[in-house]
Parts: C-alpha cells; sequence; structure tokens
C-alpha cells in the first residue's frame, strides 16, 4: 500500500507513513483512494464488495 501511495503523492518511500502526513498530504491520500475505489465499483459493474 505504501509503495503505491508514495508514487500517487509524489514522495520518497521513507516518508510516506500517514502518522507523518500533513493535513493536505491525508486530503490527497483520501482523493486517491476514492479513485481506487471508484475504480473497483466501476469494475465490479457498482456492485458492493
Amino acid at each position: 500500500m505504501y509503495v503505491w501511495l508514495s508514487g500517487r503523492l509524489n514522495l520518497p518511500y521513507e516518508e510516506t507513513h500517514i502518522g507523518y502526513f500533513s493535513d493536505y498530504l491525508c486530503e490527497e491520500t483520501i482523493r486517491e483512494c476514492e479513485k481506487v475505489m471508484e475504480n473497483w465499483n466501476g469494475d465490479r459493474g457498482g456492485r458492493a464488495a
């Protein structure tokens, strides 16, 4: 998860930990995860897991 997130947020892996994030990076993390969930739900035809 953190490897993927470091790439999405353009951060070094060593600095990619939610406990280190500012409010801004937390919001960006939420946004990136929501994108993944939208794509995942779209692939499943909108059905819940």
